[in-house]
């Protein structure tokens, strides 16, 4: 335990040290506008772009290089990076003094227990992370490439993996401190940026206004800790519209150049940035025709030399190679999900759309009906006495759940769903009106093409368009509610807390009696959640015990079950990974004597590799379905 919390800690630390060091040496090549922010995308997607190779290619001697580059920078330019991180101290010391002590005092607390929880806090209830996030890294390195069949998930080997892969900087040795790290810088980013990106389109009071809105919204307090790839999505959309606007207003390439990476480094990140930056594309171009500008670009210091190898890792963080081979095994681009993504009846359509709007106002509440009860039930009565009563919907029950994956944007969703549609059709500028527009095209996109889950919210898809327009469209809410700038500020400041102690993955108090505080278990017993909260068995206790360092282990599984604490606890097992199917019945194609651990996640599977004799069942977990499970070795080896 304590030597991997200083290698975590170590990572860490090289890893703010290589963004100081970015932040001062392209400063020549893009200048100083947002250039930690800049250097935060630019040292991820080299990273997510080597790493995407690594695994392609099976290229593990990759790992050691960057790891050795990145020690060999730190310690060639200490002086460099002490001189940026000391300029990093004075900003943030100075901040208090400019805007109010007290406020700005307790939201830095808050950010830095969110970097305290990033560090050490167990991933909870993430169940698509501990399904295929963090494990597609230790999949592609047991299968030697990222181009496989064998998964228990097909989200595995079919999503973008760019934002994924970055876990293993963490969870290369087994194990999960430092995880959240990732999605934490993202979050410092999203912050700096609308922060800088404000200040310089009205002043400073509403920046940090708007700073501290966006740093009360459960979406971003909930995912700031996070193994899902949202904040990086949230982060890239954000600065790529940055950069559109700068190559707008000043046409120096170097602009464009970092709005096409951007747009790439989202891409890898999270599937659903792919449909809806397009939109993004469109309003500039429009932007571009109606504010006839001409196509001549200015230079810089960036040298068109720099084009090949900014190409090259925009081609990679495209991944055409992935959506490729999903055409070619799965004759779709993104393979058999494809089937989440479909278009709805007309009627659906707009039953979603008037459910969407209402579900992105978050009242911040413990659970649905739990103390505050009329708030949710005034919300479904709402709809149901008008749009489901119109269009004849079966009765709909708005819930809240203080988790990543069904937070909103909290009360001041008011002041998004406000500022996006006032730009829309009342008085705006250009930009402000193409920015909206790109913010209601993802709406409507996202309401034609995914249906509703009564369990995942659909919602937080929003997020990257949504967010923006606290960056993008300030004027319009500068003279309305941001009058009110200190109070705002604690309204913010008291949502910060409610978020943090009721966040059900990683409570702060014990609230509730499934609600376990985070500190319990996080320094004790790492493992607490699989077995009280997830699997209710001692399936990976038995697993710990039975597992030998070279076994060559197959998984026989299902969709969604937790693929990581099998890797987690043998990551110099060979596994491989089977998703069961009883009617075409893939997974007898393989020889079973092969195995030196076979174990089934299935309860199919159970019947089946019961009567094979050459195999002997040694566990079998005594909880009922869904969550059947049994172990079996060859019976040569059972003494």
């Amino acid at each position: 335990m304590i030597f991997n919390i200083l290698i975590s800690v170590l990572t860490v630390f090289v890893l703010v040290c290589l963004i100081a060091f970015l932040d001062r040496q392209i400063r020549p090549f893009w200048g100083e506008k947002l250039s930690f922010s800049k250097s935060i995308l630019l040292l991820f997607s080299v990273l997510s772009g080597i790493y995407q190779l690594a695994f392609i290619f099976h290229l593990l001697i990759l790992f050691t290089i960057v790891d050795l580059l990145a020690f060999g920078i730190c310690l060639t330019f200490w002086k460099t990076i002490l001189s940026q991180l000391k300029d990093y101290w004075h900003t943030i010391r100075g901040l208090p003094c400019q805007h109010g002590k007290v406020p700005v005092s307790i939201l830095y607390l808050f950010v830095f227990y969110l970097f305290f929880l990033s560090i050490f806090s167990v991933p909870g209830w993430e169940w698509d992370g501990m399904t295929f996030h963090i494990s597609r890294a230790f999949l592609y390195l047991n299968e030697g490439t990222v181009f496989t069949t064998n998964y228990s998930d097909p989200r595995q080997v079919v999503w973008p993996m760019g934002g994924d892969l970055l876990l293993y900087i963490f969870s290369r040795s087994g194990q999960t401190i430092g995880v959240g790290f990732i999605a934490y810088i993202f979050f410092i980013g999203i912050l700096v940026t609308i922060y800088e990106v404000v200040s310089r389109q009205v002043n400073k009071k509403t920046a940090l206004t708007l700073t501290f809105v966006a740093a009360s919204m459960p979406i971003l307090i909930y995912c700031s800790t996070s193994i899902k790839g949202d904040m990086l999505a949230i982060f890239a959309f954000i600065l790529m519209w940055f950069c559109l606007k700068e190559f707008h207003e000043h046409r120096h390439y170097s602009d464009l150049y970092l709005a096409i990476l951007a747009f790439a480094f989202g891409s890898t990140a999270k599937l659903t940035f792919v449909f809806v930056a397009p939109f993004s594309l469109i309003a500039f171009i429009l932007m571009e025709l109606l504010d006839k500008k001409s196509w001549r670009l200015e230079g810089s210091n960036l040298s068109w030399k720099m084009l090949i190898p900014f190409l090259a890792l925009t081609l990679i963080l495209l991944q055409p190679h992935l959506y490729l081979h999903n055409f070619l095994t799965f004759d779709h681009l993104i393979g058999p999900t494809s089937k989440l993504i479909h278009p709805m009846a007309p009627i659906t359509m707009l039953q979603n759309f008037f459910k969407y709007h209402l579900e992105l106002i978050d009242f911040v509440l413990p659970f649905s009906s739990v103390g505050f009860p009329f708030i949710d039930t005034a919300l479904s009565f709402l709809y149901n006495a008008t749009v489901g009563k119109w269009t004849h919907d079966l009765p709909w029950h708005f819930h809240y759940f203080p988790q990543e994956m069904n937070a909103s944007f909290g009360p001041f969703g008011f002041l998004l769903v406000f500022l996006i549609y006032y730009a829309c059709f009342g008085r705006s500028k250009l930009a402000e009106r193409l920015y909206a527009f790109t913010a209601f095209a993802s709406i409507v996109f996202i309401t034609l093409k995914f249906p509703r889950d009564e369990n995942i919210s659909i919602v937080r898809y929003f997020a990257p368009a949504f967010i923006g327009s606290l960056a993008f469209l300030p004027r319009i809410g500068q003279n309305k509610i941001l009058n009110y700038h200190s109070a705002v500020r604690y309204l913010c400041l008291i949502l910060l807390l409610i978020c943090n102690v009721i966040n059900y993955a990683k409570p702060l108090v014990s609230y509730h009696p499934k609600a376990i505080p985070w500190y319990r278990y996080a320094f004790t017993n790492r493992d607490f959640l699989y077995k009280e909260k997830h699997f209710f068995d001692d399936r990976i206790e038995i697993y710990r015990e039975e597992i030998r360092p070279h076994d060559n282990v197959l998984i026989i599984s299902k969709p969604n079950v937790w693929m990581y604490p099998y890797y987690q606890q043998a990551p110099t097992a060979r596994i491989r990974l089977k998703n069961f199917d009883l009617l075409s019945e893939k997974w007898l194609k393989e020889n079973l004597t092969d195995y030196t651990l076979i174990i089934c996640e299935h309860k199919d599977c159970i019947a089946e590799l019961d009567s094979y004799p050459e195999l002997k069942r040694f566990w079998r977990s005594s909880i009922g379905i869904p969550r059947q499970a049994a172990y079996y070795r060859k019976t040569s080896n059972i003494k």
